[in-house]
């Protein structure tokens, strides 16, 4: 296997302040005239050093507050006050480090010298509401509570989770009909979206875990293969 220099970036959408120019905020406004309060989308902070790209997202009040307006619309102006803000001080981000990586720009890693493997980790987390500084101390003990676990020992585990998971209970269609596979093909897909949103402790469904070789395009024929707990269809 060759030695290789690795290099590892951090993509940001959200660069700057923008306004968003569909009809997102159109519950505000006469669609037929000019929208009153436009959605502004604020921009992401890379906060990088000691060889980790950091970085976060941090939803400050503003003066025209769309959940505010839109309690108002609803006639529930009273409970303002008395609920919490469901966005504001809503603050997410993550942390990427490996071994060996070193700094080379806010959103850059590159490797001190050619390897043969490279580890890369990615902490992400989400705290609401939370200032930004709570959010970057809460990252930084999240951050070495993983990195006190070892490799081999998390792996095992992370693996065991998933194979509790699959193995609790499953329904596989069997049918002539090409349809059932998409049917199967689409509720596992849909466990795997729940399993990651309810099991992560990102509570977020783009934070995966590996996808389940039952996603990928089995042969129906090898679906329904399993213990008795799950549940068999035919058509």
């Amino acid at each position: 296997m060759r030695r290789l220099m690795w290099k590892t970036q951090l993509e940001v959408w959200r660069q700057e302040p923008y306004v968003v120019k569909t009809q997102t905020s159109d519950l505000f406004k006469n669609l037929t005239g000019p929208d009153p309060y436009p959605t502004v989308i604020s921009p992401d902070h890379v906060v990088s050093g000691d060889n980790r790209i950091v970085w976060r997202h941090h939803n400050e009040r503003r003066e025209n507050d769309d959940y505010e307006i839109n309690m108002k619309l609803q006639g529930l102006a009273g409970l303002v006050g008395q609920m919490p803000h469901p966005l504001v001080g809503r603050t997410f981000g993550g942390a990427i480090e490996g071994d060996g990586l070193v700094q080379a720009g806010d959103h850059l890693l590159r490797s001190a010298q050619q390897r043969r493997r490279q580890h890369v980790r990615i902490h992400a987390l989400t705290r609401h509401p939370s200032t930004v500084e709570q959010w970057r101390t809460e990252l930084d003990e999240s951050i070495r509570q993983a990195n006190s676990v070892d490799y081999s020992t998390a792996r095992a585990s992370h693996l065991e989770w998933w194979r509790q998971f699959w193995d609790r209970s499953w329904i596989f269609i069997h049918s002539d009909d090409p349809a059932a596979f998409e049917v199967t093909r689409g509720y596992v897909l849909q466990r795997f979206m729940n399993a990651c949103a309810g099991g992560a402790r990102s509570r977020s469904s783009i934070m995966v875990r590996s996808l389940p070789s039952a996603v990928q395009k089995i042969p129906i024929s090898a679906a329904g293969a399993g213990q008795d707990t799950g549940s068999r269809t035919s058509g």
